[in-house]
C-alpha cells in the first residue's frame, strides 16, 4: 500500500510540474511572467526552489492563473488543488 501512495504521490507532482513546465520552459520565463503579475520582483532562487521541490506555494496560485492566462494557457485552482493534495496524501501513509 506505501509504495501505491508513494507512487500516486509522485505522479501527482509529476503532472502538476509537467504542467507548469509546458507553460514555463525554464524557471526565468516563470520569473519574468510573475514579476509582470506581481508589479514586484520575485527572486530567481525562489522559483528555482519550487521547481526543486516539486511544489509552489499556495500564496502564489492566484498569480501563477493570471500568469498562464496572459501566457494564452489554462491554469485552475483545481489543477493547483489537485496537485497539492496529492502532495498531503504522502503524509497520510
Amino acid at each position: 500500500m506505501r509504495w501505491v501512495l508513494t507512487a500516486l504521490y509522485a505522479f501527482g507532482i509529476f503532472r502538476c510540474m509537467e504542467h507548469l513546465e509546458r507553460i514555463w520552459p525554464s524557471s526565468a520565463a516563470l520569473k519574468a511572467d510573475l514579476d509582470a503579475v506581481k508589479g514586484a520582483d520575485v527572486p530567481y532562487q525562489t522559483v528555482a526552489a519550487w521547481k526543486r521541490r516539486g511544489r509552489v506555494p499556495a500564496e502564489y496560485d492566484l498569480d501563477l492563473i493570471e500568469a498562464a492566462k496572459r501566457r494564452g494557457e489554462t491554469l485552475t485552482l483545481e489543477d493547483l488543488a489537485l496537485a497539492r493534495r496529492s502532495q498531503t496524501s504522502r503524509g497520510r501513509e
